[in-house]
């Protein structure tokens, strides 16, 4: 009978201990996920700051562009347009912060902000498809400004800054359209790490 008493409060103790276990292991699990999701949100910040940054820069050079183009005798339908696709490109990234908010991993379902993300990701492809085009028009349209209203003895420097600042330009833009896909593939990934953390 003092055996059977022995092995009855052995399981309880056992179960008990297996109950303090997987409290600590769950306690652990939210812990985990608060920091994953801290880290997500982090990167998330990071893309909203570039995009402002961008967004910054295009709103500086509606009024750069249309001085300079003015002193240098551009026509007005130039320095409207190209006024026009720096406001494009301003409302463009407005309508992307929608997409990026970084209280959203910290609140909402993971799977939801992964479909945010990947609409994030389409949106940026379908702004390449838009802006590539137009800005090799834009830039053809630059050199026949240039030829035509720009005075002969400056015409080359004028034309060498126009080229150096596309080339930065291209570089400049090719560096952000590749930071912001790796950090997007990141936060997915770590999404999906997360939501399948055995990787069945």
């Amino acid at each position: 009978m003092e055996k059977i008493l022995d092995r009855d409060l052995e399981l309880v103790e056992m179960k008990r201990q297996m109950e303090l276990l997987k409290s600590k292991l769950g306690h652990q699990k939210i812990i985990n996920d608060r920091l994953v999701r801290r880290t997500m949100s982090e990167k998330v910040g990071r893309l909203r700051k570039d995009l402002f940054v961008v967004g910054g820069v295009a709103l500086l050079g509606i009024p750069y562009c249309c001085w300079i183009f003015s002193v240098v005798g551009f026509s007005l339908s130039y320095r409207i347009v190209t006024s026009l696709f720096l406001l494009i490109a301003i409302g463009y990234m407005l309508y992307q912060q929608q997409f990026i908010k970084p209280r959203d991993l910290l609140e909402k379902n993971l799977l939801e902000v992964s479909r945010k993300l990947l609409r994030l990701q389409q949106s940026n492809a379908n702004w390449l498809k838009f802006s590539i085009p137009f800005l090799c028009c834009w830039f053809i349209w630059f050199v026949i400004e240039s030829l035509r209203f720009v005075e002969s003895d400056v015409r080359i420097s004028f034309l060498t800054g126009g080229i150096i600042g596309g080339v930065c330009g291209l570089i400049g833009g090719i560096i952000h359209n590749r930071n912001t896909k790796r950090r997007i593939n990141e936060i997915l990934e770590q999404i999906k790490t997360e939501e399948d953390p055995e990787g069945e």
